[in-house]
Formats: C-alpha cells, sequence, structure tokens
C-alpha cells in the first residue's frame, strides 16, 4: 500500500469517481493463508541508513517499461518508477502520480488529474506531455507490453496537469494497466537519450546506482521525493538467484534481508528463523500450444491433455499447497473468477482413460513425443519432470527444453521452433489483461492464432464493463466457452507468493500479483 493512507475504492468503483486523500490503512493483521501472515507491521526504532536487500529467483529483462519481456521485471523497476495509479494487495486502487481520475459518460474517455511539483529523478518536470510520450510509446511498434493498453486509441494533453485518455473498448482493464508497467512514467529526456537501461529516470523513492544486467541492481534514495514515507531505508540491492539453495544460503548468512521462497523451501526457510508470509498470487502456472502444429491443431488432443494433467498431485503434492489447482486462468480474488465452477477439477478431473479415448480417436499412437521449452527455474522444471510421467500413463513422451528465463518467447512466441510451453502468467493482474496475453489470436501466448469468435466477443465484453457483477458475470460465459471449446490454454495451478524475511525487517506486504514491492520496508536498528 501507498505509505501515506488513503480512502481505497474497488478497482472498478474507483473508475466511476475521483478519489480524495483520507481514510485508514488496511488492517496489518489479516493473513491470507492458513498458516502465515500477509504482512509485516512496522517496528519501533527502525534504522534509516539501513540496506534492505532481496534474493529474488528471476533475472531482470529490462529495465525499461516497455522493453520488458515479464511482469516479474516490475520487482526491479517498482523502485524506480511510480505509476499513475497504485493498486493495492487488495485490489483496490489509490492515487500515485494520478491524483484523480475520472470517466467519461459513454466509457470511451478517462481524464486523469496529475500531481503537481513533481520532477523525474533527471530533473526534468513531470507533466501531462510526459505522461503521453510514455503512454503514445507504451502502445507504438516495438512495445513489449502494447497488448496491455491495445483498446488505448488515444492520449489527449488537456493542459499541463490533465491527460485524457481514449479507448475502443476495455475501459474496465485500462485502470489495472496504468497501475502496472504501461503506468510507469519515464523521463522523456531518458527515452529520447536511449539511458533507460543505463540510467532509468523515473519518480519513485529510489534511483538505480549500480546496474549489472541479468544479475542485480543498486539502489539509493531520491532526493526530495513526494512521499518520504516510502523510504525507511538508505540503499537497497535487488538481486537475481535462481537457484533456490543459493538464496537461502545467503539469507542464513546474513548476506540477504530477504528471499522469495519456493514452495519446498518453506521449512528449510522457517528453521532460520526467518519470518514468512505469503498471500495467493496472479501467477498461474499453465501448459500453452501452437495450435498451427499437429496434433495440437485438434480440439480433442488438447481436451486430453487437460484431462492428463493432474493438478492436485503438483499443487497440493509437488508444491506442497502453495498453488492452487484450477482450470481457471485466473486467481479465486479476481473479478473474473466464476465461483460456479470453482476449481474446476470436476470439469477436467485427471482422467487417464479419457484422456487414451480422445488421443487413440484423433490416431495418436504409444510413444508419439514432442518438445516442451520451460524456464530453467527450480519451480518449473520440477513441474515439468511431473508433467511428463503424467503424460507417460497416456503413451506420450514429453522432451523437455529448459532455457534462460526470457527464452520462452523466442522459442514458443517469436520463432515457434517449439509447439508447447511449461509457462505462468505473470502480467497485469486483470482478466482482461490475461486474455490479451494468451488467448486472442494475436496473443504472445497463442502462436497459432486459433480462437472461436465467440471467445473474442465475450472477452471484449468483459473488458469494456466497469461494473464488477457485470464484469464477474461476463467472464462466467466466457469460461463456459473456455470449457467447450478447449483452447490453446491448459491451467495447472494458482500460485502463492512467499517471501522470508530477516529479523528486524518490516513494514512489507505481500502484493497481490507476481512481482513483489517493498515501498516502506524498514530494518531495525542493531
Amino acid at each position: 500500500m501507498l505509505s501515506r493512507s488513503r480512502f481505497a475504492m474497488s478497482a472498478v468503483a474507483a473508475s466511476l469517481m475521483l478519489l480524495s486523500a483520507c481514510g485508514a490503512p488496511p488492517d496489518k493483521a489479516k493473513s491470507n493463508d492458513a498458516s502465515l501472515p500477509s504482512s509485516i507491521a512496522l517496528e519501533k526504532d527502525v534504522d534509516p541508513n539501513a540496506e534492505f536487500s532481496f534474493g529474488y529467483t528471476y533475472p531482470n529483462s529490462s529495465l525499461d517499461p516497455v522493453k520488458s519481456a515479464s511482469g516479474q521485471d516490475q520487482t526491479y523497476m517498482y523502485p524506480i518508477y511510480d505509476r499513475l495509479l497504485y493498486l493495492t494487495e487488495d485490489g483496490k486502487f489509490e492515487p500515485m502520480l494520478a491524483t484523480s481520475w475520472e470517466e467519461s459518460a459513454d466509457k470511451t474517455a478517462l481524464t486523469l488529474k496529475l500531481r503537481d511539483n513533481l520532477k523525474f529523478s533527471d530533473g526534468v518536470a513531470f507533466n501531462a506531455e510526459a505522461v503521453k510520450v510514455n503512454l503514445d510509446r507504451a502502445k507504438g511498434a516495438g512495445s513489449k507490453i502494447a497488448q496491455e493498453i491495445a483498446t488505448l486509441t488515444d492520449v489527449q494533453v488537456v493542459d499541463d496537469l490533465t491527460v485524457k485518455l481514449t479507448v475502443s473498448s476495455g475501459l474496465g482493464a485500462l485502470l489495472t494497466s496504468l497501475a502496472a508497467r504501461p503506468g510507469m512514467i519515464a523521463s522523456p529526456k531518458a527515452i529520447a537519450e536511449g539511458t533507460m537501461e543505463s540510467a532509468p529516470a523515473g519518480i519513485g523513492p529510489y534511483v538505480a546506482t549500480d546496474i549489472v544486467p541479468g544479475a542485480s541492481i543498486s539502489y539509493k534514495k531520491s532526493e526530495g521525493y513526494w512521499d518520504p514515507d516510502a523510504q525507511k531505508v538508505a540503499t537497497m540491492a535487488i538481486k537475481s538467484m535462481p537457484e533456490d539453495q543459493t538464496r537461502l544460503n545467503a539469507l542464513k548468512s546474513g548476506e540477504l534481508s530477504g528471499i522469495q521462497v519456493s514452495p519446498d523451501q518453506r521449512s528449510s526457510a522457517e528453521s532460520t528463523g526467518a519470518t514468512l508470509i505469503s498471500r495467493p498470487s496472479y501467477l498461474v502456472y499453465f501448459l500453452a500450444v501452437n495450435t498451427s502444429v499437429a496434433p495440437f491443431d485438434d480440439p480433442s488432443v488438447r481436451l486430453a491433455m487437460n484431462y492428463l494433467i493432474d493438478r492436485k498431485a503438483i499443487g497440493d503434492g509437488l508444491l506442497g499447497g502453495s498453488c492452487t489447482p484450477q482450470i481457471q486462468p485466473w486467481p479465486e480474488s479476481s473479478v473474473g473468477y466464476d465461483k460456479k465452477i470453482g476449481d474446476g477439477l470436476d470439469v477436467w478431473p485427471h482422467d487417464v482413460k479419457k484422456a487414451k479415448d480422445l488421443l487413440k480417436k484423433a490416431g495418436l499412437t504409444k510413444g508419439s513425443k514432442f518438445k516442451v521449452v520451460t524456464t530453467n527455474l527450480t519451480t518449473t522444471v520440477k513441474i515439468l519432470e511431473v508433467l511428463q510421467e503424467q503424460f507417460k500413463e497416456a503413451g506420450l513422451d514429453i522432451e523437455a527444453q529448459p532455457v534462460p528465463a526470457g527464452g520462452i518467447t523466442e522459442h514458443f512466441a517469436i520463432t515457434k521452433q517449439t509447439p508447447v510451453t511449461l509457462s505462468a502468467y505473470t502480467g497485469s493482474p486483470d482478466p482482461a489483461a490475461v486474455i490479451d496475453r494468451n488467448l486472442l489470436p494475436e496473443s504472445q501466448y497463442n502462436p497459432g492464432g486459433a480462437t472461436s469468435q465467440n471467445l473474442i466477443d465475450t472477452a471484449v465484453e468483459g473488458a469494456s464493463a466497469t461494473d464488477p457483477a457485470t464484469r464477474t458475470a461476463t467472464y462466467s460465459k466466457f469460461m463456459d466457452l473456455f470449457i467447450k471449446e478447449p483452447t490453446s490454454l491448459m491451467p495447472i495451478c494458482a500460485a502463492h507468493s512467499v517471501m522470508a524475511l530477516a529479523d528486524g525487517v518490516s513494514n512489507v506486504t505481500m502484493p497481490a500479483d507476481a512481482a513483489y514491492q517493498f515501498r516502506g520496508v524498514a530494518v531495525k536498528k542493531k
């Protein structure tokens, strides 16, 4: 949450009226896991000269929001860039660079009022023109996040501190995007000079001081930052450590203040004396296939694959209950979640006999082989190993192709050299963004482009609505179609984010998205 308490509305209600600064902070004692809290409250006697350091599974692909290949890059970018809006861990919007917003009566435009007297870290003034430069760039040629604001058709500078955004549809989903990478506003000067990777300039509580691409970022406190309560440590460091044991050892030795915890590390992390916090996230593991490549062009084969996935064995077994087995592509906390379907394990249970019958009708013989590309991270490699055994039950052989983080896009979406991927959704938490990324004909994770018109029409309807009840009802229709017409996407489970924090670290709340935020993190004096 923002360090200054503000009146927080539901994500959709916030789009209907102006948001004013007042109210009380969320209940810090709230827990979203049966045994782990979701936050650590601010302790007394913190050290303003301390450093907070964190070990993260994923390397950053870019410090330029529009060149970012993964939503998990945001962990590295959050200290540098404030967003136009702030999405709280409870799924509510608060002001950030925009102080208020109002939608038009016909729901085709959103007018934002901007915060006054702000400057980027390179000294350039923040204004409506800077917002236009960034949003035009985010939806333009070469942007890797253009799909997240695909319906944004025009950005108009009304005056120095007012900007009007026009959409073709999808106003309900736009707010969420403005609280994610598309809403990260960088200095127009840094963009023009091409220094976004080496010297990124945003408006954030910290500035990057030492950048080792793909390995680590060090930060120091921004001078004159508008919200000093977000700066409770003098310096920060976020380090990429893909190997689980390496992160754990670094926490034990005191090299790190906190680490991302993999599902099978929980007991080991607790034994260090660290405090663990957790929250169900928007990160959903899935298989995706290229529907232009046989046999994955056959819907019966895709249905058979859904029957072969033993989601409970993965989510509850392999991952120790830290990944909720389900067939829906978004978590229970999402406005898109259909409570009627629930986890859907009765719809697509683990049923080898049904799978074999479907594969036989499709002409697939025992010993059929295909390649699956995934990241070379511990968790995804282990999931794929389990899937290999599950698919063997029906005579299908999976050849695993682990690649460095970011390599999936190259192998599966761009060159299309591998017809199947095991991946995880890490983008904007809005269901419209999940669909844009994975299920539309032009989606990055749908290289075969197969999607029914009914599915497309329903997706557009859901993205356009702003009333939460209307959106939920629309996505319920979407899920009915998703089940009736097996798509290229096969969800496995929705992950719970877990982090371990050393003694003395406080004022940390688990975010709802797949990235981590440390706004206002504090370290106690020794």
